[in-house]
This record gives C-alpha cells, structure tokens and sequence, in this order.
C-alpha cells in the first residue's frame, strides 16, 4: 500500500532520529524506494528514444536514503535522486544544452538544476527531475570529463569515506598516498581537477561562440590550446583514476 506524502514524511523523521532503524520502518522505506521503479523504467524507455541508448538506470540504496535524511535535513516525500539515470557522451557544453532541451521537451513537468552553475563539492553536471506516475526520476546528463572527475571521486568515497563527496575529510587523513600525498592531500586535488574540467569546457564554448568573429588562422591556435588543456585533464583524471588506493 503507498504511503501518503505525510505518511512517508513521518516515516523520514523517524529514520533520521532512531540511531538503528526499526525493521519496520526499512521495510517501509524499501516499498517505498521500490514504488519509483516502474516511473524509471517509463522515464528510462522516453529517454532511450532520445539517445538511441538504454541509459544507466540505479534506486539509491536505503543506506544512501537514510543517510540523506540525516545530512540534508531533507524531507522523505521530497528526495529527488531515489530513482536515477545517467547519459553520459563525449560532448561539448553546448551539445549537452541541447541534449537538456530534448529531454526536458519529452518530459514537460520537469525541472532543471544545472550543477556547472552551483557546482557541489566540485560536481558538476545537469541533473532533469522528470515527474511521471506521480514520481520523481532525476536524470544526470554528463559530458564525458564531468563523468570522469564524478567516478574518480567514487571511487576515493568507496575506499575513504562517502563525505569526501560532500567536503569533507577522508578517514585516516594523514595516512601515506602514491606519489608522496597523504589521503587528504589527494582529496585536495579534486577541487582543482574540477575547475579545469570546467575550463577545459567553457573554453570549448567560447571557440563555438567565436568562430563567425575570430580569423580562421587565431581560431585554429585557440583550438590547438584547447584540445591540449583537454588532454592534460584526461591524463590527469586518468592517472588519479589508476594509481592504487
């Protein structure tokens, strides 16, 4: 049986102020976490329409929700994220606007956040929240260099510390790292690495912008300065994404 906005708010409440959940309280949080599975498959079959593609689909986990309760403050009726999808391609930011336009064109009642605006902690991507069958579904649209910086902070979170998505220190912040780092002093390099994945982007917007204004011989020098910013990101992603944890 669903849960009613109020009912699942109560529901929210509890499991952000009981320190262990009581069993009936998760089986009604993963009835309702499983009500959102049908409105992801139906936002996900409108998107593949779009791409051409089966998108990445995931249910946030219940620890995920449970721990969003607590960090965010958030009402339970009001998560976004619980149902997602993911597309990810190697594109422009101007290819990705339109990309956002033709999703939000398939699905009217959504609302756009476009995290390159207000990045979180470095994460930047734009995130569609589609409401269909009565539910939220967001959908992540990354070029493929915000993806890389994303799965590269993944993968710090899984072996230090899921708040290092959110700002904070890794666990054993002093420990040794490859490369002479400690654990903190890697953690310190994301930020930057997500600046010049934003760098690397906008530049590429600007030579969009300019190529009726600017002489073809200054375009193409920009160009190569531009495609050389962006390989030096991608090794630099790359490298980080490979040495062993």
């Amino acid at each position: 049986m669903s849960l009613s906005k109020a009912q699942a708010d109560k529901l929210g409440d509890r499991l952000r102020k009981e320190e262990i959940p009581s069993d009936d309280d998760l089986r009604l949080l993963t009835e309702f976490r499983e009500e959102r599975r049908g409105a992801m498959d139906l936002v996900g079959a409108g998107l593949a329409e779009i791409v051409g593609v089966v998108p990445a689909r995931r249910l946030k986990t219940i620890n995920s929700i449970v721990d969003k309760l607590r960090r965010e403050r958030s009402r339970l009726s009001t998560i976004q994220d619980i149902a997602g999808l993911r597309i990810v391609r190697d594109m422009t930011r101007t290819e990705q606007d339109r990309l956002v336009e033709r999703t939000v064109a398939r699905f009217p009642n959504s609302k756009v956040v476009d995290r390159r605006v207000t990045p979180s902690h470095g994460y930047r991507a734009v995130h569609v929240i589609a409401s269909t069958d009565r539910h939220l579904v967001e959908i992540q649209v990354r070029t493929e260099l915000q993806h890389r910086w994303a799965m590269l902070v993944e993968r710090f979170a899984d072996a230090w510390g899921q708040q290092i998505k959110y700002g904070q220190q890794p666990l054993d912040p002093e420990a040794s790292w490859a490369s002479g780092h400690t654990r903190a002093g890697a953690v310190a390099l994301l930020p930057t690495l997500a600046d010049l994945v934003a760098k690397a982007e906008q530049m590429e917007v600007s030579i969009d912008q300019a190529r009726s204004a600017v002489p073809s011989a200054d375009l193409a020098s920009i160009q190569q300065a531009v495609v050389a910013l962006r390989q030096q990101t991608v090794r630099h992603l790359a490298r980080l994404g490979t040495l062993p944890l």
